[in-house]
């Protein structure tokens, strides 16, 4: 079977987020449906990898944290990961619904809220115009998918929640570790 790593030089982009949705994307086109994160970047060398924006993921998509470390970049104010239609009035729809989306963790895979950006839910309800929904701070969201399943996965302070599912079903979620302060 072929193996997709985000790490491989063909997907580089202008930074890490990009260079994972490279290597998604090129999952979804050749149907191969995984990618695995590597616990070493190739593009920056270094043992981090550093996420200024959300990476979308189509349905039918697996991503594998290959005992690596995924963090949010400084005063980024987006998602780690999130299903492509959520914030699209497709999925808002029946006909958006997403299918078979899988996060799993092996080894010391771990998410990491960063450097916290000082967004705080009292700035959206004092100046919704300027800020984003709070979502957005958290790691992993989803909305409108059937069948999920994220596991294997460490939690490091988070800037909101650590996982949000709305309006999905056929959820199963394990083996998640929270290290909040």
């Amino acid at each position: 079977m072929v193996k997709i790593y985000a790490s491989d030089k063909q997907f580089w982009g202008e930074n890490d987020s990009q260079t994972i949705q490279n290597a998604v994307n090129y999952a979804e086109e050749t149907g191969l449906g995984e990618v695995i994160i590597p616990r070493f970047n190739e593009r920056t060398g270094a043992p981090l990898w550093d996420l200024p924006r959300a990476v979308l993921l189509p349905s039918d998509m697996t991503i594998v944290l290959d005992n690596c470390h995924i963090r949010h970049a400084d005063g980024s104010h987006d998602n780690l990961f999130r299903n492509r239609n959520m914030w699209t009035e497709l999925g808002k729809t029946l006909e958006g619904e997403q299918h078979n989306i899988r996060i799993l963790g092996h080894g010391n895979a771990w998410l990491d809220g960063g450097k916290h950006n000082g967004i705080f839910e009292q700035h959206l309800r004092d100046n919704p115009e300027k800020y984003k929904s709070m979502l957005y701070q958290t790691p992993i969201t989803l909305a409108n998918v059937r069948r999920v399943e994220v596991r294997g996965i460490r939690f490091h302070e988070t800037r909101y929640w650590s996982l949000c599912f709305h309006y999905c079903r056929w959820v199963s979620i394990s083996d998640l570790h929270f290290e909040n302060s």
